[in-house]
This record gives C-alpha cells, sequence and structure tokens, in this order.
C-alpha cells in the first residue's frame, strides 16, 4: 500500500505532462491554384521601344507586307508578341489590346481596314505601310478621317513593369548597331555667330559636348588620282558612322554645333583645277537644330564641298567646321533613345517636360516624308 501510495504522485505528474513524440514535420502542401497573373498595359518607355522598332524598319524599305502583318512584326521585333490579327479583328476587340482613349507612342492606331503605330500624338502622326510605302501619315488628315474616328489600343501583359525580355538582336534602351543600309551623307554650310552658343561656356554639359566634338571626324580622303562622283560618296559613308559614335548618349538637343540632319544627298559634280577642287552635292530631307530648336520642316540645297590634293593618289575632303551632320536613320536611333531615357526619369526631372517636347517635334519632322 505504501508503494502504491508513493508512485501516485508520479504517475499524476506523467498525466499533467505527458511526453510529446517528436515528429518530422508534415511536407507543406502548396496550393495547387496558381493566383491569376497581374495584367497592365505598356509604360511611356515601353511604348516607345515599340515606336523604336518601327523606326528601324524604315531601313529596310522593300519590305513587302500589309499593314496588320507590319505592325505584327514590330511588336514581336520589340518583345511584346501576339496572336496574328488583321485589322478588322484588332478594332473588334482583342484580348492582347486594350482600348484607350489618349495614346502614347507606340499604341495602335486602327480603322477597320487599316492600323499603324502611333507616332506622336500631339501632332496626330503614326507609322504604317502606306500606299508611297513605310512612312508616317496624320490620322487628322482629311484621306483619314473618311475612314471615320480610329480607335487606340495598348498593349496588355503580365510581365512587371522592368522585367520585360529584350528581344534578340535588340539592345536594351534602344540602343542599335548602325544599318548596314545607312543612306550616304552630306554637308550643309551653317553660318553661327559668336553669341549663339548652345550652352554656357564652362558649363557640365558644355564640357561634355566638347568632348563628344573634339572626336568628330573633321576630314575624309579618296584614294584616286582624280577622284569621281561616286568615290567621294563611298568615302563619306564611314564618316557618319564614326559621328554617330562620337554622340551616342549625347544630348541632341544641346550639342557644341548647330546638327543638320538629312534623309540623302548626290554628288553631282566634281571639279578639278590642279591642286585644289570641290564637290557639288545636292542635300534632300535636310533638318536643322539650333539652340535646342528643329526646323518645322524639310527642305533642299545645293552646296560645294573643299576638295585639296595631299599627294599624288590622294584628294581629302573637308567637313564643314561649323556643324554636325548625321544622316535621318542615326540621328531617329538617338532621339528614340533619349526619348526613353526622359521617360524614366519624369518623376525625378518633371521640369524636362519642355524637352520632351522638343524630342517629339524633332521626331516627328524626321519622319516626315
Amino acid at each position: 500500500m505504501l508503494c502504491v501510495l508513493a508512485a501516485a504522485p508520479s504517475i499524476a505528474q506523467q498525466r499533467r505532462e505527458p511526453t510529446v513524440a517528436i515528429y518530422p514535420p508534415p511536407p507543406r502542401q502548396t496550393d495547387q491554384r496558381a493566383s491569376p497573373a497581374v495584367l497592365r498595359v505598356l509604360t511611356g518607355d515601353e511604348g516607345l521601344a515599340v515606336l523604336g522598332a518601327a523606326l528601324e524598319s524604315r531601313a529596310h524599305p522593300d519590305f513587302k507586307s500589309d499593314c496588320s502583318h507590319l505592325v505584327h512584326a514590330i511588336y514581336e521585333r520589340a518583345g511584346f508578341a501576339y496572336a496574328y490579327a488583321s485589322s478588322a479583328e484588332l478594332y473588334t476587340g482583342t484580348s492582347e489590346f486594350r482600348r484607350v482613349t489618349r495614346p502614347q507612342p507606340g499604341d495602335l492606331v486602327v480603322w477597320p481596314g487599316h492600323v499603324g503605330i502611333a507616332v506622336n500624338p500631339a501632332q496626330h502622326s503614326f507609322f504604317s505601310a502606306l500606299s508611297s510605302g513605310l512612312g508616317v501619315d496624320s490620322y487628322d488628315s482629311a484621306y483619314w478621317r473618311e475612314r471615320g474616328r480610329p480607335r487606340f489600343l495598348r498593349y496588355v501583359t503580365n510581365v512587371p513593369a522592368g522585367m520585360q525580355v529584350p528581344p534578340s538582336g535588340r539592345e536594351s534602351g534602344l540602343r542599335t548597331t548602325a544599318s548596314p543600309e545607312s543612306p550616304r551623307a552630306t554637308t550643309r554650310n551653317v553660318r553661327l555667330a559668336a553669341n549663339e552658343d548652345t550652352e554656357t561656356a564652362g558649363s557640365p554639359a558644355n564640357r561634355d559636348s566638347e568632348d563628344s566634338a573634339s572626336t568628330l571626324p573633321r576630314f575624309q580622303f579618296v584614294n584616286s588620282e582624280s577622284p569621281r562622283a561616286e568615290q567621294v560618296s563611298d568615302a563619306l559613308e564611314g564618316t557618319y558612322s564614326e559621328t554617330e559614335e562620337a554622340l551616342r548618349g549625347k544630348d541632341v538637343l544641346r550639342l557644341p554645333r548647330p546638327l543638320i540632319i538629312f534623309d540623302r544627298f548626290s554628288v553631282e559634280r566634281i571639279r578639278l583645277q590642279r591642286d585644289r577642287g570641290w564637290a557639288e552635292v545636292r542635300i534632300a530631307g535636310a533638318v536643322s537644330v539650333l539652340r535646342g530648336k528643329p526646323d518645322s520642316k524639310k527642305h533642299a540645297e545645293r552646296q560645294r564641298w573643299q576638295l585639296v590634293r595631299r599627294d599624288r593618289d590622294t584628294w581629302e575632303i573637308t567637313l564643314p567646321p561649323r556643324a554636325i551632320y548625321l544622316p535621318s536613320d542615326m540621328a531617329v536611333r538617338m532621339v528614340v533613345h533619349q526619348l526613353a531615357v526622359l521617360t524614366e526619369e519624369t518623376g525625378e526631372h518633371p521640369d524636362r517636360t519642355a524637352e520632351k517636347v522638343e524630342l517629339s517635334r524633332l521626331l516627328g519632322v524626321l519622319l516626315q516624308k
């Protein structure tokens, strides 16, 4: 009896403090129902990526396709693929696009029988396959108004902003290499008064521009005893690739010299007399950017470039020193890239709205036929 009574407290204690067996934790059950993806429309920067891909297609003027296949290819090149749809299907509505009332660059501009890509909504301009080829037109013109009011569509994606994978063959930030089919280039003499500097001397922006200007090519050489017009043209092509490289990442509105952008040129005549001469060239589609303000429209002109003999088989072409010259396809790439950068910085630098307006206006002029 005493043994039983002595054991009772121990049994009670065991009941109050039961021994807990330690088992491995059960496997975590995963929710088989995946949370739905969050859909969003393209940002302004992504829209500029689409626009950049559209403008790059201008380097292939022999592209043969209808308008709906053209925009489908452009969106795929920009990294925003969707199931092909005709303009009528896009106008009716698809799951890959959302209708918007205020377009941004890169949006679709759609009629039941035609579709293009918005370039500069402020100017009502869009890029598409036109009767004259790939180019830019105004969707507010009389011709397009006869088709009715267009609808504006913005691409829908479930990829978080800033994580879109760039397509192959294109660098992020819209920076691309020069096309091997870049048009030949020429120059234009611009008289610039001493007080017409684009920046205050010694400012950081001006010093940066001066550094790039020091690397710009000033001369080109033709290896021929008596150069012909086509030889002069061929010699100049490499000059403008060097110019684009020197200006990469620079502010096209704040260069140390006026910027002359052109569509094409032709060397029409060469005149040589002993050790000197000149080349007569015709410039087509020229646009000047002076003190941050671009021309409102393109123009054509003729110029004479100086030739100097350096030895028996070498002539030197002197590039006019008062301005910087660049083919339009190269300038378009620079402008689109700068617009993309400004779009990213809008929240931090709201005072740069005027700069975006000028760049958009310049882009609209450059895309004019």
